[in-house]
């Protein structure tokens, strides 16, 4: 099933190795958005979809890396879909 982050404050999961130390501390403060991550797996559910809701999980990479050049303030709410 897809994971949808429903979390209210997901940590950063720093889910790769070998880089620079500094690469570790990376910090990406948004809000999660629990209530979004409902509607977006009924929407998932009306179309066959299945998907788990995942609080526990933090925002890998491939989340906080284009969120860090998108939107650098961390000033809008984050739900990331996992596969």
């Amino acid at each position: 099933p897809v994971a949808v982050s429903s979390a209210d404050a997901p940590p950063l999961y720093f889910d790769y190795g070998g880089f620079p130390p500094e690469t570790y501390e990376y910090k990406y403060p948004a809000d999660g958005a629990p209530a979004l991550a409902e509607q977006i797996r009924s929407l998932l559910k009306a179309s066959g979809v299945q998907s788990q809701a995942d609080a526990q999980r933090g925002w890998d990479h491939g989340v906080f890396v284009p969120m860090k050049l998108l939107v650098p303030d961390a000033d809008i709410p984050v739900v990331a879909l996992s596969l």
